[in-house]
């Protein structure tokens, strides 16, 4: 997407996290002990990471993960078991992180199963093959409406993966969620729906 904005995609969402500077998503799955993160979030902030984290979910409740430093294999290790099961996870599951400084990070915590086309691509069992980006050209008309229309392509890869909604990261750096409408007769198309008018008015 064009104007800084970067889109983090999952199944089923409409979360929201502000004040984030950046943030990534990985997968909490069943009987793995630690936790995959995201390279490019390491290369990143790797200057200010410390190898002890402090989660916060939407709800304030609070927990600490260890970071395992390293730049080429990045992992949480201790405390990623424990999270696993105070949010009472039976399969594998998406687990949002906003970044916002100092080692603290807002998470998300999905407690519907993923599966592994909606895994990251940095994820050693994603079955996607690496970043993949597409353009939408944002004009003062289609920022200010209600819907987004995607090109062919871009249509294409969201309908092929089934998304439902996505997670869009702006300029204000806030998370908002968005949904996705596929319209299957007539004139087929895609669309991001609910929650695009919000962002854009935010990001104006």
């Amino acid at each position: 997407m064009s104007g800084g904005g970067k889109i983090v995609m999952h199944g089923d969402s409409s979360s929201r996290v502000k004040g984030v500077e950046d943030g990534f998503v990985t997968v909490n799955m069943k009987y793995v002990e630690y936790g995959e993160i995201d390279p490019e979030f390491v290369d990143k902030f790797k200057n200010e990471l410390e190898d002890l984290w402090e989660l916060i979910d939407e709800c304030g409740n609070k927990h600490y993960v260890q970071y395992n430093k390293s730049d080429c294999n990045p992992f949480i290790v201790d405390g990623w078991v424990k999270l696993r099961e105070f949010y009472q996870l039976t399969a594998n599951h998406l687990v949002l992180f906003g970044y916002k400084g100092n080692n603290k990070f807002a998470i998300t915590v999905f407690k519907k199963p993923a599966y592994d086309f909606s895994y990251p691509s940095f994820h050693s069992h994603s079955s996607k093959t690496g970043n993949i980006k597409f353009i939408a050209c944002l004009t003062k008309d289609n920022g200010t409406k209600y819907q987004l229309t995607l090109d062919n392509n871009f249509g294409d890869y969201m309908v092929g993966y089934k998304y439902q909604r996505v997670l869009l990261l702006g300029r204000v750096k806030s998370w908002a969620g968005c949904k996705v409408l596929i319209r299957r007769g007539g004139k087929p198309s895609v669309k991001f729906g609910a929650g695009w008018k919000k962002f854009c008015a935010d990001n104006d």
